[in-house]
């Protein structure tokens, strides 16, 4: 917003799943909300992902009917969250989710999520 990049959400509504380190803050919905001066935010009844903790791997039974939970919720439109590790966690599941950043700036963002952890690890270790 300060450098005068993005544009505006134009929906009435959106659902929002916000990250694990945002919810007691909200600092970053804060901000992304500056995009959405029109637009009612419905945050979703929220559950960890299933990537803090390892719970996906630990107690994928929970990790999984969160995701089918989350995708009731939404009743079929799309997710917006601001969190890239949780937009690849819920994708695999059939959820229409977006991170809200490639709304904003205007840009397609790519479905294929195969090379991820691989791209982290160069990023990392590189």
């Amino acid at each position: 917003k300060e450098l005068g990049l993005g544009q505006n959400f134009d929906e009435e509504k959106i659902n929002m799943f916000r990250p694990c380190p945002d919810r007691e803050s909200n600092y970053l919905e804060e901000k992304v909300a500056q995009f959405m001066p029109n637009t009612e935010i419905i945050n979703l009844n929220e559950q960890c992902c299933g990537a803090g903790g390892c719970a996906g791997v630990r107690e994928p039974d929970l990790s999984s009917g969160f995701k089918e939970d989350i995708k009731a919720q939404a009743n079929g439109e799309k997710v917006y969250t601001y969190c890239a590790t949780c937009t690849g966690m819920m994708r695999p599941k059939d959820i229409d989710i977006s991170h809200v950043l490639t709304r904003i700036l205007g840009v397609e963002e790519g479905e294929k999520m195969s090379n991820s952890l691989i791209n982290r690890m160069k990023f990392k270790f590189k």
